[in-house]
């Protein structure tokens, strides 16, 4: 599962937000533009 910045709207949402996906068996990965951006 491909999620654009920001995970989520609040801390509190993102470890449910992985816990579903693990539950899923799903890969969450956060889109980001730049491989590197010092």
């Amino acid at each position: 599962m491909l999620i654009e910045k920001p995970l989520t709207t609040n801390s509190r949402e993102a470890p449910e937000l992985v816990r579903l996906a693990e539950k899923q068996g799903c890969v969450l990965m956060v889109g980001h533009v730049f491989e590197y951006n010092p």
